[in-house]
């Protein structure tokens, strides 16, 4: 009897032990694998706690809330609500034997202990040969969190990428499917040299946060604050985008193409092919120097058009006789920027360059320069001997009142200040030159642009030096500020301008010791109004000529005008294409 209560009581806790062991066994973490129709799906069961969820890796999907049911013999029930789905197993000591059913449509399904999770082979893993340095910055109210890597040796000169991630909410290694791509891209950079800043989307990890709230344009906004995190430590930076981060990084090179003066950047343009061939690196142009206290003491009129300027010219030459009222430095500008303002024609790049500076129209033009030069209202560099700055310069002997000359030149323009108490010899002027038309008005654009060529021996890493050097140069605001400031060329940048020492300088432009600054001032503005001629082979040719050939119809005596200019003309063209 004894024995027979010994032997049940010992049976019932076994199988209360058994119950409680197949209830444990039910916890946990279980993973496994759909077939659908070939496909393979990974789903993986958090089963322990009073809220259990289920995640789809490979569908990105992650704490999907589930109710999970249990029931003796090993059996166990687990609903999907939000998928409308159900899955019905029984452990089996090692797995969980069941069924997935969704939509009337049922698969099998093997649970195993723990997380399936797919290896990653190219995470990078340390010790690591470079720096990693957590970083933040901020973009108005929003605290951008980040890791800059930093390669050995680094620099204030080594080349540092910001990392733009793609759309959606994103980690700072754009982890997905426990991929990080960033992680592995960064990793690949610093042991090539390279810096990253690679940074966590705006409202990431933050519950409360509504990414719908957000615009192409503020994530955009949170680049262009971290660009100038790194332009604090770094003088090369560029950006690496993916997805909508590449959208970000092509709409900031776009923002940065626009920054330059349209007429500067489109000179990289000329050559006819729609290839860009250069980039602006500084610029000048033409301008009408003055004296202005002598216009002022005469009350003359700054000339705008060619018309006043030769009723100005008149003027002078009624004030003054034995002067010359204009000096004109440069023969050929003159003839080419007639040519675009009254839209006679040059030259043109089509079919590998035309020369079109050969008709009547020119010929009107340079026959009416003759009479003017011929009344002595001007005179030109070569005609003259010398440029004609020093002419407007000059005080006491035979000198000029107006000057066309470059912008560049403003210091040789200045008037001299070696007079006894140090003042001035008079206070210069500064205006735009004149124009032929009001609706077409043009001035030429002159300076440097930059190109790079590749040598035969040329490596990868030097163009690409190469490229950073020039970018850097064209496209850094301080630079362009600090060398305008110190030569007198104007910045290719509009946003220059904006910069604090940069516009107090220009602040700083007058007539007499700032005249440097008065001229860059004008020059920018009528930034609008630029040109240049096109560029094929022999066009400088053309422009040699045309020099030459306004030379020969200002300055040749003859009682047959017409032959004379039409002979010249001629001969140029003959000369162009030889």
């Amino acid at each position: 009897m004894m024995l027979s209560m010994i032997k049940r009581i010992f049976t019932i806790f076994i199988l209360m032990f058994a119950v409680m062991a197949v209830s444990d066994a039910q916890t946990g973490t279980w993973s496994g694998r759909l077939d659908v129709q070939g496909t393979k799906l990974s789903l993986v069961f958090h089963l322990d706690g009073d809220k259990p969820t289920m995640d789809s890796p490979d569908q990105g999907a992650k704490g999907i809330p589930v109710q999970v049911e249990r029931s003796g013999a090993g059996k166990i029930v687990i609903r999907i609500p939000s998928l409308a789905a159900t899955y019905e197993g029984v452990w089996t000591i090692r797995k969980i034997i069941g069924t997935f059913t969704q939509m009337n449509m049922s698969f099998p399904l093997t649970l195993a202990p723990g997380d399936d999770k797919p290896k990653r082979p190219q995470t990078p893993v340390g010790p690591f040969p470079y720096v990693a340095e957590e970083v933040s910055f901020t973009n108005g109210d929003i605290r951008l969190n980040g890791t800059l890597v930093l390669p050995e040796g680094y620099s204030r000169q080594t080349p540092v990428l910001l990392m733009v991630t793609g759309s959606g909410q994103q980690n700072r290694d754009e982890e997905l499917f426990d991929h990080k791509p960033f992680a592995v891209i960064a990793d690949a950079l610093a042991r090539a040299g390279i810096a990253t800043l690679r940074y966590d989307d705006r409202g990431f990890g933050d519950s409360s946060a509504n990414p719908l709230d957000w615009t192409t344009e503020d994530f955009k906004s949170d680049a262009l604050a971290g660009i100038g995190f790194l332009r604090e430590r770094f003088d090369k930076v560029g950006v690496l985008g993916h997805s909508e981060g590449g959208t970000i990084a092509m709409m900031l090179a776009a923002e940065q193409k626009a920054d330059f003066i349209e007429s500067y950047y489109n000179e990289g343009l000329v050559y006819g092919d729609n290839k860009m061939y250069t980039m602006p690196l500084n610029k000048s142009t033409e301008v009408l120097y003055y004296d202005k206290t002598f216009f002022e003491a005469n009350n003359l009129s700054v000339p705008t058009t060619w018309d006043e300027l030769w009723d100005v010219c008149a003027q002078i030459k009624a004030i003054d006789p034995t002067c010359y009222p204009l000096g004109y430095d440069a023969e050929d500008n003159w003839f080419i920027t007639l040519c675009e303002q009254m839209e006679t024609g040059f030259t043109s790049a089509e079919d590998g360059g035309q020369y079109l500076f050969n008709n009547d129209a020119n010929k009107a033009i340079v026959k009416e320069l003759r009479e003017y030069y011929q009344k002595g209202y001007f005179t030109t560099q070569e005609l003259y001997g010398s440029y004609t700055s020093n002419l407007f310069v000059e005080t006491t002997d035979k000198r000029c009142y107006m000057c066309v000359g470059s912008s560049g030149g403003a210091s040789y323009q200045m008037s001299n200040n070696d007079t006894p108490d140090g003042t001035f010899a008079f206070e210069v002027g500064v205006a735009p030159i004149p124009q032929a038309n009001e609706d077409n008005k043009r001035t030429i654009s002159q300076g440097p642009s930059l190109c790079i060529l590749k040598g035969k021996n040329t490596s990868d890493k030097q163009i690409y030096a190469s490229w950073l050097f020039v970018k850097f140069l064209c496209t850094n605001v301080d630079f362009q500020a600090e060398f305008s400031m110190a030569s007198g060329y104007m910045p290719v940048l509009k946003s220059v301008t904006e910069n604090e020492n940069y516009a107090a300088w220009l602040a700083r432009g007058n007539g007499y010791e700032y005249l440097v600054a008065k001229c860059v001032k004008v020059g920018i503005d009528g930034r609008d109004d630029y040109f240049v001629s096109p560029a094929f082979n022999g066009s400088s040719t053309a422009r040699e000529q045309v020099g030459a050939m306004m030379l020969k119809c200002l300055s040749t005596d003859t009682a047959d005008v017409d032959k004379l200019i039409n002979e010249a003309f001629q001969e140029a063209l003959e000369e162009c294409e030889s």
